[in-house]
């Protein structure tokens, strides 16, 4: 009991703590003889207290086990968060769990605010994707256009070469507006639900080739 990692301390109906283990007085930077008869409340911060009458509340009236989180502060003034579990043993006595969570409610709020700075990235990120892909569409409509133009109205005065030129320049044209259609769609994934889907990894890979062997044989 003493030396449980969690703080155990027994509390009567007007909140005076009867009864507290080492690691509770520890905990509260006390010794474990001047918490008897000393006010659980007063190590709770003023600002938590109602929520910790509702806490008590509840747990006295409906007899159930209620697990809450209060900001308290030690004997010496140190601010800490504590995850209090509190059960209710005869009429309005409590038994009280209380573990000290500040590690943890640190680390939530800086990955709140990592989080923060992530979604804003995010949101530069596709303006800016958006920003450079509308202003890449047109020159590759153009070139895609103009390609097909002199395919149509020049055919006859274009070779075989001529003509295999301009249609790999309107297929090189036409697979770069699909890769900007893709970064728009990339910048875009931070806003939608994540779909899980195979992959032929090989076909992937031997598609790649092809295109790097027509480009450098």
């Amino acid at each position: 009991y003493d030396f449980s990692p969690v703080g155990y301390f027994t509390i009567d109906e007007h909140n005076r703590i009867t009864e507290a283990n080492l690691t509770g007085a520890e905990m509260l930077k006390t010794v474990k003889g001047d918490l008897v008869k000393k006010s659980f409340t007063s190590f709770i911060d003023p600002l938590e207290s109602e929520r910790f009458y509702l806490h008590r509340k509840k747990v006295v009236e409906k007899g159930t086990r209620e697990v809450g989180e209060l900001k308290m502060a030690a004997a010496d003034g140190t601010p800490f968060y504590a995850q209090i579990e509190s059960l209710k043993v005869g009429e309005e006595r409590l038994r009280l769990a209380v573990i000290d969570i500040s590690q943890r409610r640190k680390l939530e709020e800086i990955l709140e605010h990592q989080k923060s700075e992530l979604e804003a990235a995010f949101k530069e990120l596709e303006s800016f994707s958006y920003s450079v892909s509308h202003d890449l569409k047109a020159p590759l409509r153009s070139i895609d256009g103009f390609s097909a133009a002199l395919l149509e109205d020049y055919a006859n005065k274009l070779d075989d070469k001529g003509k295999e030129f301009l249609n790999q320049i309107r297929t090189s044209s036409q697979l770069m507006g699909a890769l900007i259609e893709d970064i728009l769609n990339l910048s875009r994934f931070s806003r939608q639900e994540m779909e899980l889907d195979e992959v032929d990894l090989s076909e992937l890979a031997e598609s790649i080739a092809h295109v790097l062997k027509a480009d450098q044989p």
